[in-house]
């Protein structure tokens, strides 16, 4: 059986059911890791055209090994319920890996980090298509979790920040591009990447 990553768009209140888009940066991700990590299967949900109890129930039948959060500005209370769903109710009888990436994570990590203490999250900084790579090793006994690179992440409650480093572009691989068509026929956009932001704090 194909191990199951799930990364999900996060979207702020009020935003829920607006058109659909193609979610970039999880396209990206999902890309990288077909490409990279044999018998994976990566399923992507944004929360424009699914609620939070859908999340939770698709979640709790599929059971991922890894979930992932792209977490923009605005989209805390969105963050607080589903951390709590499954971190501290009965939806979920096992502990998947649950990381938070985008604005949010690269730019406010020890807020993250703070506001989640009880819970066992982790931060990805930058670029996340290694760190999710990275976290699949970690998942199959490759590699220890303080191994993987640009997270940042609590463990015996002592802060641990790994190895910084700028993510090579021109290696990173083009995004999946299997929800393009139903995108378009539900006249949603489809956005393209030329290049990416800056190495500082800037929200783009």
């Amino acid at each position: 059986r194909a191990e199951d990553i799930a990364l999900i768009n996060l979207v702020s209140p009020g935003a829920e059911f607006s058109s659909s888009a193609n979610i970039l940066g999880l396209l990206e991700i999902k890309g990288y890791i077909l490409k990279n990590r044999d018998g994976c299967k990566t399923h992507i949900m944004d929360m424009h055209n699914i609620d939070i109890d859908s999340v939770v129930k698709r979640l709790a039948a599929m059971r991922p090994k890894i979930i992932g959060f792209s977490a923009r500005i605005g989209t805390l209370p969105a963050l607080d319920e589903l951390l709590r769903r499954i971190f501290s109710s009965t939806d979920f009888d096992y502990k998947p890996i649950v990381v938070i990436g985008n604005v949010l994570a690269t730019c406010g990590e020890e807020m993250l980090l703070a506001r989640y203490k009880d819970y066992p999250i982790i931060c990805a900084i930058g670029e996340g298509e290694e760190v999710i790579a990275g976290l699949i090793d970690v998942t199959r006994g490759e590699k220890r979790l303080e191994d993987v690179p640009n997270i940042h992440f609590i463990q015996n409650g002592k802060a641990i920040i790994t190895q910084r480093f700028i993510t090579d572009l021109t290696k990173l691989n083009v995004p999946a591009s299997d929800e393009t068509l139903r995108i378009l026929e539900q006249a949603g956009s489809v956005d393209v990447e030329s290049s990416r932001g800056c190495k500082g704090h800037c929200t783009f």
